[in-house]
């Protein structure tokens, strides 16, 4: 308990200050560093702190360092929830992997690269294919009907293409079940 309270306006010395502030007198030296503003007596070295500015000071610092805690709790708490939520999202992901669900960029690409192979093959073929059925055609509606007739062969082709590279594709990611017993078996035999 502290010897006297002190008059407003007077300047108290380092040792009351502690005591009226319920700390160690090298505290109130750290929180100089951090703000606390003193003054020194007229004609001495000794430090005086200005009171009770001291006290609203030391309060407000307080509070400032709860805040900062309180920020700093919430800030992890925020960053655990992303983490936990990110952690989820993968775990969705892979099960819609698993169950064939989801497509990999990869396998897209493989995908896209078989529909313009596919096209450009049957677009180049077009002309030298069907060039010769044309030939002999003695109106615009016969032409109309003979090209109707190489269109949709073309675009049968072009899907048949398609089906092909994506089921090619399917199989070469699926593993092969006798690696996957072979490998379990290994690790038995490590055991």
């Amino acid at each position: 308990m502290p010897r006297r309270v002190p008059i407003t306006g007077e300047g108290v010395t380092q040792k009351l200050l502690a005591e009226l502030l319920n700390i160690e007198p090298r505290t109130v030296r750290r929180l100089e560093k951090e703000g606390l503003s003193f003054y020194h007596k007229k004609g001495t070295n000794e430090r005086r702190y200005p009171w009770p500015e001291s006290l609203h000071w030391y309060i407000k610092h307080k509070q400032d360092e709860v805040r900062r805690r309180l920020n700093s709790s919430v800030r992890t708490d925020e960053a655990r929830a992303a983490k936990m939520e990110a952690e989820a999202e993968i775990m969705q992901l892979e099960l819609l992997e698993k169950r064939g669900q989801l497509l990999t960029l990869e396998h897209l690409d493989r995908r896209v690269d078989a529909l313009f192979a596919a096209v450009r093959g049957t677009m180049l073929t077009f002309s030298g294919k069907w060039a010769p059925e044309l030939v002999n055609c003695l109106s615009a509606v016969e032409v109309r009907e003979r090209l109707e007739v190489a269109i949709a062969d073309g675009l049968q082709h072009i899907e048949a293409a398609v089906v092909n590279a994506v089921e090619t594709s399917d199989e070469e990611e699926e593993p092969n079940e006798a690696t996957v017993r072979d490998d379990a078996s290994d690790d038995s035999d490590a055991a």
